[in-house]
């Protein structure tokens, strides 16, 4: 009788993988977040460089929630 027949959850090399998967996974969420923060940032900057004002006044948070606003606007044609 094998080992894995026994105990056959957390042991079974099936589990090992989706464990490293996870970890995977998690690595990638990480780097989709900080990549997504940096284009916010440039995005920031940009505003604020047309509006000719210091770049700290712009709010990233409300920035961020502008863009609904304006897919909601842009998919309406107005």
């Amino acid at each position: 009788m094998s080992f894995f027949t026994l105990f056959p959850f957390p042991f079974t090399p099936t589990f090992a993988r989706s464990l490293l998967s996870i970890a995977k996974l998690d690595e990638l969420q990480i780097w989709a977040t900080l990549l997504f923060y940096a284009v916010l940032i440039d995005v920031a900057d940009t505003v604020a460089n047309e509006f000719e004002i210091e770049a700290e006044k712009i709010s990233i948070e409300m920035l961020f929630c502008s863009f609904s606003y304006f897919n909601h606007a842009y998919n309406q044609d107005l």
